[in-house]
């Protein structure tokens, strides 16, 4: 069993992937950024022992309110760190319009991308492929 954490801005948009997961593998499926952060946090580690194999964030989640050119160059220079603290494999969805500016920033810092809309088949195929070296996929 997998343990994912999934940040979502929208519960609907990748709902459908999360409920997929969640028969097979634990899945903390959080709305809101604060969450997430805490999710991520060395305190968390601490006092709950929780640990994840897999994180799958939504761009859309952080900075909503700032303009796309902020939210892509944020991506790079906040959130990514924010998102290296799990010390596992993620995976950023975002529209398919944003893939020429986000994939480069994904395959720099190391994360992998998917591109929205997507086929559950291509999100699963994502997952195992960013869980390789893991013993626990099956």
């Amino acid at each position: 069993m997998v343990n994912i954490l999934f940040g979502d801005n929208e519960e609907s948009t990748n709902l459908l992937l999360s409920k997929r997961l969640q028969p097979e593998h634990e899945v903390m499926y959080l709305t809101d950024a604060v969450s997430l952060l805490w999710e991520l946090s060395p305190a968390q580690k601490y006092f709950s022992g929780r640990k994840y194999d897999l994180v799958i964030y939504d761009f859309d989640l952080f900075h909503q309110d700032a303009g796309l050119d902020r939210r892509i160059g944020l991506l790079e220079d906040q959130v990514a760190g924010y998102l290296a603290l799990a010390d596992a494999p993620i995976i950023i969805i975002a529209e398919g319009t944003l893939e020429t500016k986000i994939k480069p920033i994904c395959q720099k810092i190391g994360f992998n991308y998917l591109s929205r809309p997507y086929s559950l088949e291509l999100a699963l195929k994502l997952m195992r492929e960013s869980l390789f070296n893991k013993c626990c996929w099956p």
